[in-house]
C-alpha cells in the first residue's frame, strides 16, 4: 500500500496509474481501498463507457463491502441511462441478480424483481426474470402468469414464448406448448427449427393416441416443405424426423422423393440405401445403391464413392469391382489407384492389390507418396504372408549386386522392420545411411528401429542428427530426443532438447507446454510452471494451458491459485467436454475447503442464462457425479436438471449424466427417492437416443413403482 500511495502522489492526474492500482486491490480483495479509487475514476473519466463501467464496478464493490442496497440502487441508477437492448445494461441486471444469488438468496431476488415491477410494469425483461427466477423455485403458475404478461405487451419476443413453452413442457402441459408454438410461427412463419420442434412436442403427448400423435407431427414437418416443396435437402431432412421418431413408411417416401427430386446427386440414393439396409433390406439397398453410378451418372468420383459405401457396409466383392471400374475410368489418380489396393487386400484379393501398388508406385510424384505406396505394399505382403519369401529373395539379391542403391536397402529394411527383426533391419538401414548420408526417409527409419530394438541412445543421435537434415520436421525430431533422454534419465539432456523445440518455434505455445511436461516429470516442478505462464502471455484464450498449469499447482496444493485459472478456463472454453472436465478438476478443490456450495452457486446463476442452461446444467450434473457419495444434490438442483433433461429427452450428453445423479438419490432420504425415480422413470423411457434412461437404470425403475 505504501509503494501504491506514493505512486499516486508521485501521478496524482494519472487515471492509468489509478486505475491499475484499483484493479489489484480488486484483484486482491481489499475492496474499501478499491471502492473510493473506482468511485474516482468514474467521476474524472470523460468517456462514457469508462465512466459506466468504473461505476458499474464501484457499485460492485459496495455491495461486497456489505452495502449491498446501496449499492443495488446506484446499479438501478445506472440502468435508467443505459439502452434496455445492449449488452451493458443486460451487465448491469446480472450483477444485481448476483448480489441475491451470490448468497443463495433466490426467494429474495423475486421479492426484489416483485418490487420493481410495481413501480416498473411495462418492464418486460423484468417480468421474464422474475419468471425465470420463479420456476427455478418450481413456482410455475407465477411463473406462467408473469410471461403471459410479458407475451401480451411483446407477443413477437421469441425468447420469452421459447421459455414460456418449456415451463409448459415441465408441467406435461403438450397441448398448450404446443399451441404455443403457432404464435411463434406467426412472426417467423415456415422456421424449421419452430417446426421440428413443434413435431417433437406434439409426439411427447403421451395423452393422445400414438397414430394421432405421429400424422400430426408428420403434417407439421411437412409444412418445412411449404416455401420450395422441390428442396430435396430439406425433404431428406423431413425424413431423417421421420426415421429417428420410428414413423418409417413415411421416412422412406421421403427419401424416394429426395431421389426423383435431386437425380444427380449421389448422397440422397446414399440415405435412401442406409435406411434400407437398417430395415434389413439388403438386396433393395444394394439396387438403390447401384443407381448412384448409372447411365450418365456412371464416372470414376461416383464409382469411388459407390465402392465406399459398399465396403464400409460390408460388401468387399462389390467394393472391389466399382473401384476397379472407376480405375478404368481415371487409370492415372493416385488417390483413387492406392485406395483400390487397399479395398482389394481387405478382400483378400492380394494379386489384384499388388498390381494396383505397382501401378499406384508408378504414378507417385513426391516422397509422401511413394511412403504411402510402400506401406500399403508392406500391408498387403503382410496380409497375404508374402513378405518372409521376398525379404530372403531380396537379401541374395542386394548382397551379391555391387550396383545397388540406397531405396533398394531402404525398401528391404523396412520390410525386415516389419517382420520384427531388429538385428538385420539395422544392418540393412545402415548400408542404406552408406550409401546416401542425407537421406530424410533412411535415418528416419533408423531412429525409428533402433528405438524399437532397444537401442534409445542411437535412437536420440539420429534424431539429432535429423533436426540438422530434416528443418521441416524438427519439432518433431526434438520432440523425440527429448522422450528417448527422458527414457534413458539422462535430465540434463532432456531438458535442453525440449528448450530447443522453444528455440525452434518460439510462438508455438505447444512446445512451452510439452517444455513444461519434461519439467515436472523430471522433477523441476517450478520451471514447468513459468514455462505453462509464457505460453498463456501467448495465447491468453487457450483453455488447455491454463487446464495444464491448474492442475500442477493443484498438485503443489496451490489451491486458490489453481481454483482461478480452472475457472479462468472454464470460461474462456467453447466445448462442454472441456467445461465438464473443468469442473471435474474444481470439485475436488472446492471439497478440500467444504466449500462445494459456492462451485454449484457459480454453475446455478449461469445456467439463469437461456442460452446456457443446457451446458451449466451437464456441468452440475457433473459436479454432483464427481462429489461421490459424501453430498447429495439438493432439491432444487435435481429438479432444474430433472426439467432440463425433459426439455430435451434426446440429449444423449444430459441422458448419460443423469441415471449416475440418480442412481445417489435413491440412496437418500425417502422424498428425493420418490420424487427423483418417478420422474426419471418418466423421463428415461421419453428418451428416443438407443436403450432409455430406464433401461439402463432398472434399480431405479424397480424402487419407483414400489
Amino acid at each position: 500500500m505504501k509503494v501504491w500511495k506514493r505512486l499516486e502522489e508521485l501521478y496524482p492526474d494519472d487515471a492509468r496509474v489509478l486505475e491499475q492500482i484499483a484493479v489489484t486491490l480488486a484483484e486482491e480483495g481489499q475492496t474499501a481501498e478499491a471502492l473510493p479509487r473506482y468511485e474516482k475514476l468514474a467521476a474524472t473519466s470523460k468517456d462514457d463507457y469508462r465512466k459506466t463501467t468504473f461505476a458499474i464496478t464501484a457499485a460492485e464493490l459496495l455491495v461486497k463491502s456489505g452495502n449491498k442496497a446501496e449499492g443495488i440502487q446506484r446499479m438501478e441508477n445506472l440502468l435508467a441511462d443505459l439502452n434496455p437492448d445492449g449488452w451493458l445494461y443486460r451487465d448491469v441486471r446480472r450483477r444485481i441478480d448476483d448480489c441475491f444469488l451470490r448468497t443463495g438468496d433466490q426467494d429474495g431476488l423475486v421479492s426484489y424483481y416483485l418490487s420493481w415491477l410495481e413501480s416498473h410494469p411495462q418492464d418486460i425483461e423484468a417480468m421474464n426474470r422474475v419468471a425465470r427466477f420463479l420456476k427455478q423455485s418450481a413456482r410455475n403458475p407465477e411463473a406462467a402468469t408473469w410471461l403471459n404478461k410479458a407475451l401480451t405487451l411483446a407477443p413477437n419476443r421469441a425468447d420469452i414464448r421459447k421459455t414460456y413453452i418449456d415451463l409448459l413442457a415441465e408441467d406435461k402441459r403438450f397441448e398448450d406448448a404446443a399451441a404455443q408454438y403457432e404464435q411463434l410461427l406467426k412472426t417467423s412463419p415456415n422456421n424449421a427449427d419452430y417446426l421440428r420442434d413443434w413435431g417433437k412436442m406434439v409426439l411427447r403427448n403421451k395423452e393422445k393416441p400414438e397414430a394421432d400423435r405421429r400424422k400430426q407431427a408428420f403434417s407439421i414437418w411437412n409444412r418445412m416443405l411449404d416455401p420450395n416443396p422441390n428442396d430435396a435437402v430439406m425433404v431428406a431432412q423431413v425424413a431423417d424426423f421421420c426415421r429417428q421418431n420410428q414413423m418409417l413408411e413415411e421416412a422412406e417416401s421421403l427419401y424416394r422423393k429426395a431421389v426423383d427430386l435431386a437425380p444427380s446427386e449421389p448422397q440422397y440414393r446414399e440415405y435412401l440405401g442406409e435406411f434400407l439396409s437398417i430395415q434389413k433390406r439388403p438386396d433393395e439397398a444394394k439396387v438403390v445403391w447401384q443407381a448412384i453410378a448409372q447411365g450418365d451418372r456412371r464416372s470414376a468420383e461416383n464409382l469411388a464413392r459407390l465402392a465406399e459405401i459398399y465396403n464400409s457396409f460390408g460388401y468387399g466383392e462389390d467394393a472391389c469391382l466399382n473401384i476397379a471400374h472407376a480405375i478404368e475410368l481415371a487409370p492415372k489418380d493416385f488417390v483413387l489407384v492406392l485406395k483400390g489396393a487397399e479395398y482389394h487386400n481387405k478382400s483378400a484379393r492380394f494379386d489384384e492389390a499388388i498390381k494396383l501398388v505397382d501401378q499406384a508406385e508408378k504414378l507417385s510424384a513426391n516422397d509422401e507418396e511413394l511412403e504411402s505406396v510402400l506401406n500399403t505394399r508392406i500391408d498387403v505382403l503382410q496380409t497375404g504372408q508374402r513378405l518372409e519369401p521376398i525379404v530372403e529373395a531380396m537379401e541374395k539379391q542386394l548382397d551379391a549386386d555391387p550396383a545397388s542403391k540406397a531405396n533398394d536397402w531402404y525398401r528391404l529394411a523396412r520390410y525386415q522392420e516389419a517382420l520384427r527383426q531388429w538385428d538385420e533391419a539395422t544392418a540393412t538401414i545402415n548400408k542404406a545411411i552408406e550409401k546416401d548420408p542425407q537421406s530424410i526417409v533412411a535415418l528416419t527409419a533408423a531412429a525409428r528401429i533402433a528405438e524399437s530394438a532397444g537401442d534409445f541412445g542411437r535412437a536420440a543421435d539420429l534424431f539429432r542428427k535429423l533436426t540438422q537434415v530434416d528443418r521441416r520436421s524438427i519439432s518433431d525430431h526434438w520432440t523425440s530426443v527429448t522422450r528417448l533422454e527422458t527414457q534413458l534419465g539422462r535430465k540434463d539432456q532432456a531438458l535442453e532438447a525440449a528448450k530447443q523445440l522453444i528455440v525452434a518455434a518460439p510462438s508455438k505455445t505447444e512446445n512451452y507446454e510439452f517444455y513444461a511436461q519434461t519439467c515436472f516429470r523430471l522433477g523441476e516442478t517450478e520451471e514447468g510452471m513459468q514455462a505453462l505462464r509464457k505460453a498463456i502471455r501467448i495465447n491468453p484464450n487457450e483453455p488447455g494451458l491454463m487446464m495444464t498449469l491448474g492442475t500442477a499447482l493443484a498438485d503443489q496444493m496451490r489451491t486458490d491459485e489453481a481454483i482461478e485459472l480452472y475457472w479462468r478456463a472454464y470460461d474462456t472454453s467453447e466445448d462442454i467436454t472441456d467445461k465438464t472436465s473443468m469442473v471435474t478438476k474444481l470439485v475436488p478443490l472446492y471439497s478440500q475447503t467444504n466449500q462445494l456450495d459456492k462451485l454449484i452457486e457459480r454453475l446455478e446463476r449461469e445456467r439463469q442464462e437461456e442460452e446456457s442452461r443446457r451446458g451449466a446444467t451437464i456441468c452440475i450434473a457433473q459436479a454432483w457425479q464427481t462429489a461421490g457419495d459424501n453430498v447429495l444434490p439438493s432439491s432444487t438442483g435435481v429438479h432444474a436438471t430433472m426439467a432440463v433433461v425433459a426439455i430435451h429427452p434426446s440429449d444423449i450428453a444430459l441422458g448419460l449424466l443423469f441415471p449416475c445423479q440418480l442412481d445417489r438419490l435413491l440412496e437418500g432420504p425417502a422424498p428425493f427417492v420418490v420424487a427423483g425415480a418417478i420422474d426419471h422413470d418418466r423421463v428415461g423411457c421419453s428418451l428416443d437416443c438407443g436403450p432409455s434412461l430406464a433401461e439402463n437404470n432398472p434399480r431405479a425403475i424397480l424402487r419407483s413403482h414400489q
